[in-house]
């Protein structure tokens, strides 16, 4: 089993009406990231694309 620990001790706080929405193909890969999902992860769209949904 795949251990997800947090890689930074820093907390982000979501805005209240903060929506993240991500979408994956049949393999369980990111196809889709909105803006709000890319900011409280700290990372590109481009760096996440195509990669496991962990």
């Amino acid at each position: 089993m795949r251990r997800n620990e947090p890689v930074t001790q820093v907390e982000y706080l979501l805005p209240s009406d903060a929506l993240l929405v991500t979408r994956t193909d049949l393999m369980g890969n990111l196809v889709y990231l909105n803006e709000s999902f890319l900011e409280a992860s700290g990372y590109t769209q481009e760096e996440l694309l195509n990669q496991p949904h962990k």
